[in-house]
């Protein structure tokens, strides 16, 4: 009835390349390099991907470990060595900027700007979900201690509601502190989907999704996501409010995620070699992107050529400094890091 779900899951690294890729794709459209139906908002809808996803591997990492002072401060260095140094390679040089020509990359143009993006309390441009992502990590700490205890979904459905309500508070403000509240239930519904997966042993999932039923599953949540530019659904005649509070993005997050873990149907294709590599430069690929399309608007380059060709353009080069950045930035500084403060932390005493 049950079968074990793995600690890596390959569908799901090929999904979180995949969402990288929409960014691209929607901001290459916002240039003009690709239909305007796949730009406006669908950049904002594939970081939601992006959160709903994070949610559910910090609930598949953590959940059935002990909630202790060891356990948390492993939890810290992981999730900390895998997303700031990249970040603030990209702000330290868009800040060097600054300070030497008085114009940054990212929307870092003044130095209040760029005080946000260092004390991690709102980002400008794509840099905007950094700081959200790691204030949904220390936001997760709560959710693993409700769930080490048994009362995990209290918590989550309060923290849910007040992300719901504070979305329509907060949706436009210029302010870093509660802007998460925008985004955190993406990160929930991951986590919670994930608790639900779990059958009271850890790592379990149903196993009798197969055949039709599967099938039916991945080709519903594939539909769903070729259906997620908001544009693309405004064609149609359907109302897209702001992707953070639009039901039909809302609900696609978990059944896109639950087809991709359990390899339902063309979903299975996400554990293609190519995507799963996509996914290992996702972070590079999702910071680096921007500049990239900014130099080529800004320096005119192949400005004779269709715009599909310079999106190609864009693509190349973005895929090129992100696996260069991987190699000599991400993975260097992310197992120095580990290295360095994870074997220290596991002599600490359990929290009381």
């Amino acid at each position: 009835m049950y079968r074990p779900l793995p600690r890596t899951i390959p569908t799901l690294d090929g999904l979180r390349g995949l969402a990288a890729l929409a960014v691209l794709v929607s901001h290459s459209a916002n240039a003009g390099f690709l239909p305007a139906v796949l730009g406006g908002g669908f950049g904002h809808v594939s970081v939601g991907v992006f959160f709903t996803l994070s949610g559910f591997l910090m609930a598949h990492v953590c959940f059935g470990k002990p909630f202790n002072r060891g356990e948390i401060s492993q939890y810290l260095v992981a999730r900390g060595s895998r997303v700031l140094p990249m970040f603030y390679v990209v702000v330290v040089v868009s800040v060097a900027l600054l300070a030497t020509i008085g114009a940054g990359f990212y929307g870092i143009v003044n130095w209040h700007r760029a005080a946000f993006n260092l004390l991690l309390l709102r980002g400008d441009g794509v840099l905007w979900s950094v700081p959200v992502e790691v204030q949904c990590y220390l936001i997760f700490l709560a959710v693993w201690r409700a769930q080490a205890r048994g009362h995990i979904w209290p918590l989550v459905l309060l923290l849910s509601l007040a992300a719901i309500v504070s979305a329509y508070l907060w949706a436009g403000s210029a302010w870093g502190v509660g802007y998460v509240f925008l985004w955190l239930h993406f990160f929930l519904i991951g986590a919670a989907l994930r608790h639900l997966l779990d059958d009271g042993a850890r790592n379990r999932m149903p196993a009798s999704l197969s055949g039709s039923p599967a099938m039916a599953l991945g080709l519903v949540a594939l539909a769903m996501a070729l259906l997620l530019p908001p544009d693309l659904r405004a064609a149609l005649g359907w109302h897209s409010p702001e992707p953070f509070l639009d039901p039909f993005v809302i609900l696609a997050m978990p059944m896109l995620l639950w087809a991709s873990c359990a390899g339902a149907g063309p979903m299975a294709a996400l554990a293609a070699p190519s995507l799963r590599w996509l996914g290992a430069i996702s972070f590079s690929l999702y910071l680096l992107h921007a500049p990239i399309i900014f130099l080529v608007e800004r320096l005119h380059i192949a400005a004779n050529a269709p715009p599909f060709a310079r999106f190609a353009l864009v693509l190349a080069a973005s895929l090129l400094a992100s696996w260069i950045t991987y190699r000599l930035i991400e993975r260097p500084a992310q197992g120095w890091l580990r290295a360095r403060y994870s074997a220290s932390s596991q002599a600490l005493s359990p929290v009381p």
